[in-house]
């Protein structure tokens, strides 16, 4: 059988996870015999959006503050964080709710509540912790972004929304 697929991301790492997943959707009908041609815009936001590793990869830290409609939306942090911690660059968030359903506060990013504790945590992390904590950030948004984890979540919402 032949597919043709049209895909906002397949060389892209920016969009690490959406990329990925389709690689590996073109990887499996490759393997299984099939013939896949795949075409991406030449020039796709997530293709342009690989200047934002440059420029996440140039800083000590992110700083994220939640704006507070994002806050009454909840559950609803800004890309900012996701696209940060996919870089390995360290995190300095504020805290809201459901923010430790993302991301693991003390191991994965740092929380300041306001200016000192952000200047404190500017001055006072040691360079070898800050660098463990855009490794571990990596990590934690890298493997949710895999191709199984996305499987299986996606399983479970359609099995809950047919047989509740």
């Amino acid at each position: 059988m032949h597919f043709v697929m049209f895909y906002h991301s397949l060389v892209s790492d920016w969009n690490h996870g959406n990329a990925h997943f389709l690689r590996g959707v073109v990887r499996e009908l490759l393997a299984r015999g099939h013939r896949v041609d795949v075409y991406e815009p030449q020039h796709g936001w997530s293709l342009a959006c690989l200047l934002h590793a440059e420029f996440y990869n140039r800083q000590r830290y992110t700083l994220n503050v939640t704006r507070a409609d994002m806050i009454r939306a909840g559950y609803s942090p800004s890309v900012r964080l996701f696209v940060a911690a996919a870089c390995g660059t360290p995190i300095i968030s504020d805290s809201w709710p459901g923010l430790d359903e993302f991301f693991e506060p003390g191991k994965d990013l740092l929380v300041a509540s306001n200016a000192e504790q952000t200047a404190s945590n500017l001055q006072a992390v040691p360079e070898q912790q800050r660098q463990a904590i855009g490794r571990r950030a990596r990590h934690r948004v890298l493997a949710r972004g895999t191709p199984p984890h996305i499987v299986r979540q996606s399983w479970r919402v359609m099995w809950t929304k047919w047989f509740p």
